[in-house]
């Protein structure tokens, strides 16, 4: 039996109805190809120097130096979920992500899966966020699993935006971290990725993170620009 690789993924879920011509930003430079599965967009980006290359030119004896940075983007949209209860996903390579419309992410998605993955003794990382006038931001790093009470979280005064750790099942992925997106070190094979979307979407919908992290649905930021503009014009109104 053939030993499937572990890869690292980024996975992102798109607002409820979301739809493929509607998933990414005008202009985004991605071209559509054929896929076996799914909607694929791929992109290259043309070699430039990189920003550096003029200071460091000073050094040399003639002013020159030959280099060139080039990146590349790619986008797989995924449908997954209940026949009524579509849902798209993107997996996202290189900077493809950019190429996403912000409006359409499904905030807080990795974020939740992580908590509904995770129990509270098996916890790396967690950024937080004070919710002051003044924001600060804060990265709290364990060097193994630890347990919440370990990282000096106050529920009431910190905003949790990102969680990462050891799940408690390796049937899904062997490591998580999540915010918007969802970074996972799975087992899973390309044919198998829709399936892995739809363990994902379960996930995403469960309640195991309430009995040990209630407290994310305390305060939760608003991440869509039209509910943002609203609210706005609500709080600012004469």
């Amino acid at each position: 039996m053939t030993k499937i690789p572990t890869v690292s993924l980024a996975l992102r879920l798109l607002r409820e109805g979301i739809t493929v011509d509607k998933a990414f930003k005008e202009g985004h430079g991605l071209e559509q190809v054929e896929s076996s599965s799914g909607t694929l967009f791929i992109g290259q980006n043309p070699a430039t120097p990189p920003s550096w290359v003029k200071f460091l030119s000073h050094y040399t004896s003639d002013g020159a130096v030959n280099l060139r940075t080039q990146s590349c983007s790619a986008v797989l949209l995924i449908e997954a979920g209940k026949a009524d209860k579509k849902r798209l996903f993107a997996l996202c390579f290189g900077q493809g992500h950019h190429a996403l419309d912000d409006d359409v992410i499904q905030r807080s998605f990795g974020l939740r899966v992580v908590l509904n993955s995770v129990s509270r003794g098996q916890l790396r990382t967690l950024d937080s966020a004070s919710l002051d006038t003044t924001v600060m931001q804060r990265r709290v790093q364990a060097s193994r699993d630890s347990d919440l009470s370990a990282f000096d979280l106050d529920a009431n005064r910190n905003l949790l935006r990102l969680a990462s750790g050891t799940p408690k099942s390796g049937d899904f992925a062997k490591a998580l971290a999540g915010k918007d997106a969802l970074h996972l070190r799975a087992a899973v094979s390309p044919d198998k990725i829709a399936e892995h979307c739809e363990k994902a979407l379960k996930l995403y919908e469960a309640s195991d993170y309430q009995t040990d992290f209630a407290f994310i649905d305390y305060v939760q930021p608003v991440g869509e620009r039209v509910l943002i503009e609203e609210l706005d014009a609500i709080a600012f109104k004469d």
